[in-house]
């Protein structure tokens, strides 16, 4: 009789990184090893988990049992990876191993990190015409626009300057801060012109 004097085999898994991409999606692949080969097979439950990044929105969440035949030692967990053309911070999830057969867990947390690939939004405001009428006043608008969303409040100064429209005479003069609340692109000023 020869018996066996070798310990289970022990599985882990490993971080991966990944960028986001623009649209559709990008493969996230964490490697999961068994330390040693086996003559038998060996399972482990699998499941992401959220963190900065939320399933659904960032990332599809997904769980399931892999099977490790005998011999083998390497194996795959995929993940999708949602792309976007948000600007906003690295963000995160884990993948869980749980309930080994055969073997027994090294490492039961893998990180996957989300690269935000999205530049910081730059801001531009667009030129405004109105007729200016024979009395009263008329609203003059002028648009305010991110070249892209992001995740973060974005604030920026503003303020009328003479040129050859005086105030108070042709319009009344404004000033203060604009505020871009997470994911809006769009917002606008408003000037009174005297008529």
């Amino acid at each position: 009789t020869i018996i066996n004097d070798d310990g289970l085999p022990q599985v882990s898994v490993h971080n991966e990184t990944v960028r986001e991409g623009d649209e559709g999606t990008t493969t996230a692949k964490f490697a999961v090893r068994l330390s040693k080969r086996k003559q038998f097979p060996v399972s482990v439950d699998f499941a992401t988990v959220d963190n900065e990044a939320k399933a659904g929105s960032d990332y599809a969440g997904t769980s399931g049992t892999l099977t490790f035949n005998p011999g083998e030692e390497h194996k795959t967990i995929i993940v999708q990876v949602n792309g976007d053309l948000m600007h906003e911070r690295n963000e995160s999830f884990m993948v869980v191993l749980s309930n080994p057969v055969g073997a027994t867990i090294h490492d039961s947390k893998a990180e996957g990190t989300i690269l935000n690939d999205d530049p910081e939004p730059k801001i531009t405001i667009s030129n405004g015409t109105v007729t200016e009428g024979n009395a009263g006043t008329t609203p003059l608008m002028f648009a305010v626009d991110l070249s892209n969303p992001t995740d973060e409040i974005v604030a920026v100064n503003y303020a009328t300057v003479d040129w050859t429209a005086k105030e108070p005479g042709d319009y009344s003069a404004v000033s203060g801060t604009l505020m871009f609340n997470p994911g809006e692109t769009s917002q606008s000023i408003t000037v009174s012109v005297n008529g």
